[in-house]
């Protein structure tokens, strides 16, 4: 198997579009510590 280096930046991008998306949206204004954490991880 070799290592596609577009895919996985391609991958992480989408994680923290992700990631932000949540951070600034409407449910991280509600959410509780354990779903932050949750989130993170």
């Amino acid at each position: 198997m070799t290592f596609n280096s577009e895919k996985f930046i391609q991958d992480v991008r989408v994680q923290f579009e992700q990631m932000l998306a949540f951070f600034t949206g409407e449910s991280a204004r509600s959410a509780n510590a354990y779903q932050i954490e949750v989130t993170v991880q």
